[in-house]
């Protein structure tokens, strides 16, 4: 992905981009935070858990798993503006 601001990108970059992006939410999805959520209810339904320390490093790492699909998130959203805004300017819906 560019350096340069999103808005400045020429539209096949800012697909290309976006299509990175939405790779990468995905497999965070499948391969990170799906899994943790897994993990934190079978931790929490486990009976034999004393302490809640297991409970909460679980909550935990699904929490920044869930922050880090967020910001991928945000990021991608201001792709699909800038494509958005591109089309619209290529066509002069503006």
């Amino acid at each position: 992905m560019s350096d340069r601001p999103i808005e400045s990108l020429p539209l096949r970059d800012l697909f290309n981009d976006a299509e990175k992006l939405t790779r990468e939410l995905i497999d965070h999805y499948e391969h990170g935070l799906i899994p943790k959520a897994d993990q934190l209810n079978r931790t929490a339904l486990n009976d034999e858990v004393d302490d809640t320390g297991s409970l909460r490093h679980s909550a935990s790492l699904l929490l920044e798993s869930y922050e880090f699909a967020r910001q991928l998130s945000k990021k991608l959203d201001k792709y699909y503006v800038a494509i958005d805004q591109s089309v619209a300017k290529i066509t002069g819906e503006t």
